[in-house]
């Protein structure tokens, strides 16, 4: 500090001094006051213990847990999810959103999976962007907090349940208003089981009908044969008790 005059060694002395206590407390210096984690919507931790699945088209819902230190507040601007395929994330609340010092914040993250993706699994790394705030600095921008990572399961999705309203079918048969092999087969027992019944008691009724016998013609009369006395032979008269010519009783 040779030629410096008396003034200017104390101005040059406090400049050092603010240039290290500005670095010293910078909001950058302090990237560990974000605590960035996944949970699934059971309550599990996402990589750890529990696999979020999703069939192709449909969504998954993850919940974001943040957390700010005990120094400065902080501000997430952007969740991103990178993969093999292109996935988009919709959150709740909207961002950005402001944890205060010692403060937890809850995000409530949907992903959608898109129709193209083939079923298996994937890796999946989530990226807070972030800001933290200070009086004299005002927000400033840090570096990325990476990363989350855990397995996404894209799965086929199952058959619906069987409904009265009736639906698309899935696989084998299956949704509402399908029927499968088993149930095509009982139905066709039971209308095999229904015909011979049927055909069983017309036959049993046409063998069981009466035989209508036609009434018996009336008997005509006849005369009776004429009779004759047994003494003179004399022909007797119907019905005489004794004959007329010799007085003989009839036998």
């Amino acid at each position: 500090m040779t030629g410096l005059t008396g003034i200017q060694k104390p101005l040059l002395t406090l400049f050092v001094v603010a240039l290290v206590a500005s670095a010293l407390l910078s909001p950058k210096a302090h990237a560990y006051d974000i605590y960035y984690q996944l949970y699934s919507t059971v309550g599990n931790t996402v990589g750890n213990t529990s696999e979020p699945a999703g069939s192709p088209g449909g969504t998954v819902a993850i919940v974001a847990n943040i957390s700010a230190g005990s120094q400065y507040q902080i501000r997430v601007t952007q969740l991103t999810f990178t993969t093999s395929f292109q996935i988009t994330a919709s959150v709740s609340p909207s961002l950005p959103v402001t944890v205060n010092q010692n403060g937890h914040s809850r995000i409530d993250i949907t992903l959608q999976i898109p129709s193209s993706v083939a079923v298996g699994e994937y890796n999946v790394s989530s990226t807070a962007h972030w800001d933290v705030y200070s009086s004299s600095s005002g927000w400033t921008t840090q570096n990325p907090d990476c990363c989350e990572n855990f397995k996404l399961a894209v799965q086929q999705s199952g058959p619906s349940p069987t409904s009265g309203t009736g639906g698309t079918g899935g696989q084998g048969g299956a949704g509402g208003g399908g029927i499968d092999l088993a149930q095509a087969l009982g139905y066709g027992a039971g209308a095999a089981i229904l015909i011979i019944a049927v055909a069983f008691y017309l036959g049993r009724r046409r063998r069981t009908v009466p035989t209508v016998i036609p009434p018996a013609a009336p008997e005509i009369g006849l005369p009776a044969a004429a009779a004759f006395c047994s003494n003179c032979g004399s022909q007797l008269a119907p019905g005489a008790p004794f004959c007329g010519q010799c007085g003989t009783l009839v036998q």
